[in-house]
């Protein structure tokens, strides 16, 4: 099992980061993860299942709102699907959620 997690503010409405995360085609295109929506607390809370060939386990989106913009906190917990996998999984997951970050900021412009 390993975790890994990511938080940073966007400078834009909440309505639009709302949008582009809560679509779960949106999330696995962006992510490269499929996606599938467990849990949504409107403005506040998504979580996801996700998975692909190596990994398996859960992510937590946060939406906190703040002057001029919306902070972000992004948790993932996930295990190896392959034993191979397992030593990497830690430095993999906060690659993924830096690659996360840097594609939501492109989009939001």
């Amino acid at each position: 099992m390993a975790n890994a997690s990511i938080d940073f503010t966007l400078h834009c409405s909440m309505s639009t980061v709302w949008n582009l995360l809560s679509d779960e085609r949106e999330m696995t295109f962006r992510t490269g993860i499929y996606h599938t929506l467990q849990n949504r607390a409107f403005y506040d809370r998504l979580e996801y299942m996700i998975e692909n060939d190596t990994l398996k386990g859960k992510r937590v989106i946060l939406f906190m709102e703040e002057r001029g913009g919306v902070r972000i906190a992004v948790m993932d917990e996930c295990s190896a699907k392959k034993l191979t996998a397992a030593p990497l999984l830690g430095r993999t997951l906060q690659k993924q959620l830096d690659d996360f970050q840097y594609r939501l900021r492109k989009e939001i412009g």
